[in-house]
Order: C-alpha cells, then sequence, then structure tokens
C-alpha cells in the first residue's frame, strides 16, 4: 500500500477528529520499537494506529508493505474486517480466519447489507448474522 492508501483509511475513520491520546503515544513508541502491544477496549481506537504507522513509514522511508492485522477471536477479526477492509477499495483485502470460508458462502463480507430486524417480531426464520443474497 502507498501512503494514499493509507491516509484514505485515516480520513475514513477519523473524519475531522484526531488522533486520541493513546493513539498519538503508541504511534510515538512505534518508532522505537518492531513490536507494540496495544490494550484497551473494544472499539477504542486501537486498529488506526498501525495504519498511522505504516503511513508515515510509507512516506519517510518510501515503504510498500502489507498490513496484516491479527485479532484473538474470529468476531473481531470479522468486524475489523467490516470496520476497515469491506468499506475501503483496497485492492487484495482477504479475511481469513478458521470460519472464514462460512463467511464467504454467506456473502458476509459484504457486511454492509446484512440483515437487520427492527419490527420487533420474534420470529426465528433468519438469522441475524446472515447476510442478505
Amino acid at each position: 500500500m502507498k501512503e494514499s492508501d493509507y491516509q484514505e483509511i485515516i480520513d475514513q475513520k477519523l473524519g475531522n477528529n484526531e488522533l486520541l491520546d493513546f493513539q498519538k503515544k503508541a504511534e510515538k513508541l512505534a518508532t522505537k520499537s518492531w513490536v507494540l502491544i496495544i490494550t484497551a477496549g473494544c472499539g477504542a481506537g486501537k486498529s488506526i494506529v498501525p495504519i498511522v504507522v505504516f503511513k508515515r513509514l510509507a512516506r519517510e522511508k518510501k515503504l510498500l508493505a502489507k498490513l496484516f492485522f491479527c485479532y484473538p477471536t474470529t468476531a473481531t477479526t470479522s468486524q475489523g474486517f467490516m470496520d476497515y477492509a469491506v468499506p475501503m477499495e483496497i485492492k487484495n483485502k482477504l479475511l481469513m480466519h478458521s470460519r472464514s470460508w462460512v463467511d464467504e458462502k454467506l456473502k458476509l463480507r459484504d457486511f454492509l447489507d446484512t440483515y437487520d430486524s427492527d419490527d420487533g417480531d420474534n420470529d426465528n426464520s433468519q438469522d441475524d448474522s446472515v447476510a442478505k443474497s
């Protein structure tokens, strides 16, 4: 990916907001180490940090690199893919985990069109996790 690719992701995720203090601190720490472990709650904004770091490396070192995210569960893997890869026109994006074939078969790669029942009935004939065809 190029610097512009990373910037597109950053713009998509942050909009007009700035990085949070912990994200700025983590980005600075990443300049001093090959490994950085960030611990924070779900949805706190951990995943943007490597994107910011790789953008800087693409600019400063002309680094063209592939970015891999490893998550602790298949659910967080799928959610991370939905949040970052699906909305973007990223080439060669791939969701891979032990149940990714299920996601693929059920067309969950099109996360933005997922079924959402707002009618309040308790009809369990459709599973909320199944994407619309």
